[in-house]
């Protein structure tokens, strides 16, 4: 067998640590589902209404004030919803009433018929179980159904049977990614001073919307104040921080790090 010439020899070797060089680092897990609303879905069957303005149209009307009640019929308690055409289900949004008959756990099934007699899956989803209680549950896989139907299974520590909801959602959602780099933040200072260890200070109420049905641990950085740690969950959530009050208009900057990076 022949040898390369040691000139050649080297020239080889530099190509291949060169090669070696080029690899490309492996691409970032995808590891964030973003999430978006389905439109509301039109209303099949339902459990008897309550009587009085708690018909079951309030549920999907997107007001959270406005109400639905069955008259009492406790865990004979439904509706059925039809988007009208089959839709990717990843996650369903429950708001409770303003009311002690509350929801502790319910049943999701779908199906691509109107009498769900072939289910194609169910979820069972544990709820927030208090007076406007507020209930987010991701699948654990979405879910492409025409057809589902939710269906109370326990009920709150009372056992009061006029159970509903002020709200119900449904998500569907889009292609993982690697950092929740959707997520949006607003600052709200608020009108009145307070006197605090002597010095007047104003609340700034922070707004973040977190997209994404994963939760994260993240940092809340605001100008000329200390770090501090949040955790984002799904939808709105706010934090309040106490910043100096000025004699004059400032502006304050903020930004929300995830993993040490500014998203």
């Amino acid at each position: 067998m022949k040898t390369l010439p040691r000139t050649w020899a080297g020239v080889a070797l530099a190509w291949l640590a060169g090669a070696v060089v080029a690899v490309a680092a492996p691409a970032s897990p995808a590891r964030f589902t973003p999430l978006a609303p389905v439109p509301a879905p039109k209303i099949l069957d339902r459990a008897v209404a309550h009587p009085g303005s708690y018909g079951v149209e309030r549920i999907v009307d997107g007001l959270p004030a406005t109400e639905y009640s069955s008259n009492g019929k406790g865990l004979d308690t439904f509706i059925t919803f039809d988007f009208g055409q089959p839709v990717k289900i990843a996650a369903f949004y429950h708001l409770d009433r303003r009311d002690p008959a509350t929801v502790a756990e319910s049943r999701l099934t779908f199906g691509d018929t109107a009498d769900l007699a072939r289910p194609q899956s169910t979820a069972t989803v544990r709820h927030a179980n208090v007076r406007s209680g507020v209930t987010f549950h991701a699948l654990a896989a979405p879910v492409t159904a025409r057809y589902v139907k939710w269906q109370v299974t326990a009920l709150g520590p009372h056992k009061y049977g006029t159970v509903g909801g002020a709200e119900i959602r449904f998500y569907t959602a889009a292609e993982r990614e690697p950092a929740p780099t959707r997520d949006s933040l607003e600052l709200i200072s608020q009108p009145a001073v307070v006197l605090h260890e002597g010095k007047p200070m104003r609340t700034v109420v922070v707004r973040i919307e977190h997209p994404y049905a994963e939760s994260a641990d993240a940092t809340l950085d605001i100008s000329g104040l200390g770090p501090q740690a949040v955790r984002l969950a799904f939808g709105t959530q706010t934090v309040e921080v106490a910043v100096p009050a000025a004699e004059r208009e400032t502006t304050l900057s903020a930004a929300i790090r995830w993993e040490g990076k500014a998203i």
